[in-house]
């Protein structure tokens, strides 16, 4: 036996190992999820909702049910092709149906239990009044798109301004414009634009150009500019919604008969079908069908002696015959291509007492101003619409007067 030195420490004895804890219950299985089938179709031509629906797979009986539900909600012959149906089935059954005729027009079927019930839904339109500004660089109505504006501003912006501007022939690269307009949102999206309530327009050839839209006590809405005179004027500066002038008035060779003489008039480039406007109001004095040299024209007397013609048409608007009576900006006729002619255009010409005068020359009065009474009220009224309106003009001379740092 082998003798240790110092002192003697009995082992550690280790940890017992605990006992395996008891086996749990097995957890129950969770419940399966509900499985939904979701079908969008839109009504083709010659197609109802009902058959619409039928198409999507559903049977006569549900057909029937979701058309009951909507009966006296929903006026079926007021479906139009195009329109969103969107049907929601869990399984078999019909859980909702959806239908969207517009932003903000739209029906829901939905289950209650047993039955489906059918109602209009209430969408919100919200209206922002919003500054719009826009850099030309080759047309408005490009311009707007390049913005982010849907285009169709553009057509309301050249109204303000037609007795101005010819937003093809005066618009120039570099030309800038702001508007104040009312959009009107729904879920979000842009629904629609309201009224303009102001522009400004800053163009290389036509200036400074400024309206805001106002309401007289004469009750008729117009624009003016900040003193208080009309934007309109006896005529328009032109007879179409953007158009493009291919012949200037002045000499030229004819085009078709081969030898030079005075182009009485002025040409402007029109896809046939494009609305005519009369540019004042008068009275129709000719409305000729089927003219060898001139195709079908309509010729209208103004105040002060003038006259203006509208050749090569291809058709009238309804009403217009010898003798009656149109309105500034009325659509008299459409354009064509009809009597002697290389292509579809519109021929304008403007005669004062018998003589043909150049109608892209002529500077003509404005309407009747408010009167000096009404300035007060009108300045008021329009006061923060023309803060919008001067709000770049204002920033940039805030800048320019800035102290240097």
């Amino acid at each position: 036996m082998l003798a240790c030195g110092g002192e003697h420490h009995a082992a550690t004895p280790a940890p017992p190992i605990p006992p395996p804890a008891p086996v749990s219950a097995q957890a129950p299985h969770a419940p399966a999820p509900e499985v939904f089938e979701i079908k969008v179709a839109r009504i083709a031509p010659r197609m109802t909702l009902a058959t619409t629906l039928e198409a999507m797979g559903l049977g006569g009986n549900q057909v029937a049910a979701v058309i009951g539900a909507l009966r006296g909600s929903f006026d079926f012959r007021k479906s139009r092709v195009g329109d969103q149906v969107r049907l929601v089935l869990k399984g078999p059954e019909v859980q909702s149906v959806e239908y969207r005729a517009s932003a903000t027009r739209e029906w829901l079927v939905r289950r209650d239990g047993e039955r489906l019930l059918g109602a209009q839904r209430e969408i919100a339109v919200e209206r922002r009044v919003e500054a719009v500004d826009i850099a030309v660089a080759t047309s408005l109505y490009e311009a707007m798109g390049v913005a982010g504006e849907d285009p169709s501003l553009a057509v309301e912006v050249a109204d303000v301004f037609a007795w101005d501007i010819d937003f093809y022939r005066d618009v120039r690269r570099g030309d800038r414009l702001r508007v104040v307009v009312e959009k009107q949102f729904a879920q979000g999206r842009l629904l629609r634009y309201g009224q303009i309530l102001g522009a400004r327009y800053e163009g290389e050839l036509v200036g400074s150009k400024r309206y805001l839209r106002y309401t007289p006590m004469s009750g008729e809405p117009s624009y003016f500019d900040e003193r208080g005179n009309s934007a309109k004027k006896a005529f328009l500066k032109s007879p179409l919604k953007y158009v493009h002038v291919t012949s200037r008035f002045g000499g030229r060779k004819h085009p078709l008969l081969g030898y030079y003489h005075t182009h009485q008039g002025v040409d402007f480039a029109a896809a046939i079908g494009t609305p005519v406007w009369s540019v004042a109001d008068g009275t129709v004095t000719r409305a000729v069908r089927g003219d060898r040299a001139a195709g079908n024209f309509v010729f209208v007397r103004h105040a002060n002696g003038i006259e203006t013609g509208y050749l090569h048409l291809s058709r009238f608007a309804e009403g217009v015959r010898v003798g009656a009576r149109v309105k500034q900006k009325q659509v008299i006729a459409h354009s064509g291509n009809t009597g002697r002619s290389t292509g579809p255009h519109l021929h304008f010409a403007m005669k004062r007492g018998g003589k043909h005068i150049n109608p892209l020359t002529q500077r003509f009065p404005r309407a009747k101003p408010l009167p000096a009474e009404e300035l007060g009220l009108f300045a008021q009224e329009t006061a923060e619409v023309a803060k919008m309106l001067d709000a770049e003009i204002l920033a940039q001379i805030q800048s320019s007067e800035a102290p240097d740092t």
